[in-house]
């Protein structure tokens, strides 16, 4: 199987919560970060979520089409769409997809994913729950060779202007054989810095072991982004990530608009 972006999510819902919780608990609560794949979908790794406080209505449509270059294989140029719902004011359903996908000699689908945020604490630091599951849908080239659930725990507080927030998790997942199954682990730290209402600058940083169990090294990103809110439905972004790492991405460079209704 052709090796995806890294920025492929991914971004962003899995079941088996029960075996999560578990696993993660006596791991320490890592996240999942692929070579292939990252924790978030592909839309949610490229900019910072839209926090719930600041919302301002049910629902949240997010494109962002972005060019990801790499350092041992070809560019990679994606269209992320990333789809939230709130079902009750601590439950958020999500969806997300790198859609329509190209890099050099293919062209074609990602896979979508699809989950649930669980808010279930908010004394003196806000703790939530996000399980996703991504879906093999894609195109031959792009698609997992399984579904894939994976889990994170989040945890986040603001500081006057400043909110500071860290993400780990796992992911079960296979090879591009199917051959082994195992657990894949990642986690991302972000500071958001929002001097008023119209703007936002964030800076993260994230690390992650290899999707495949051949690859053998863990990597590093870093990044900056900048949102800009127009009024209370819609938003602009533009956003920057580079791997440290010796191998996978290089740079990224994404545009995002939000909308909400």
């Amino acid at each position: 199987m052709k090796r995806k972006p890294e920025i492929h999510n991914k971004q962003r819902l899995r079941p088996y919560i029960e075996l999560w919780l578990m696993v993660l608990f006596v791991l320490l609560y890592q996240d999942a970060f692929a070579a292939e794949q990252s924790y978030k979908p592909a839309i949610t790794q490229i900019l910072p979520d839209t926090k719930r406080e600041d919302r301002n209505f049910k629902y949240l449509i997010e494109l962002a089409p972005y060019l990801e270059t790499e350092k041992n294989d070809a560019d990679c140029y994606a269209l992320g769409i990333y789809v939230s719902a709130d079902i009750t004011d601590k439950l958020e359903f999500q969806f997300a997809s790198d859609t329509v996908t190209y890099q050099n000699p293919d062209f074609g689908f990602s896979d979508i994913s699809f989950g649930l945020r669980w808010d279930f604490f908010d004394k003196y630091v806000n703790l939530a729950f996000i399980g996703y599951l991504e879906l093999p849908t894609g195109s031959a080239a792009f698609a997992e060779a399984v579904a894939e659930p994976t889990l994170w725990l989040e945890a986040s507080r603001g500081f006057g202007d400043f909110t500071v927030s860290l993400t780990l998790g796992s992911t079960y997942l296979a090879d591009s054989e199917e051959d082994d199954y195992y657990f894949n682990y990642s986690f991302q730290a972000e500071l958001d810095y929002s001097p008023d209402e119209s703007n936002e600058i964030s800076a993260q940083f994230s690390g992650y072991t290899p999707d495949q169990l051949e690859d053998g090294t863990a990597r590093v990103l870093a990044g900056v982004s900048y949102t800009r809110n127009l009024n209370m439905q819609n938003s602009v972004g533009i956003s920057v990530l580079k791997g440290l790492s010796s191998r996978g991405m290089d740079w990224t460079f994404a545009l995002a608009y939000d909308y909400q209704f």
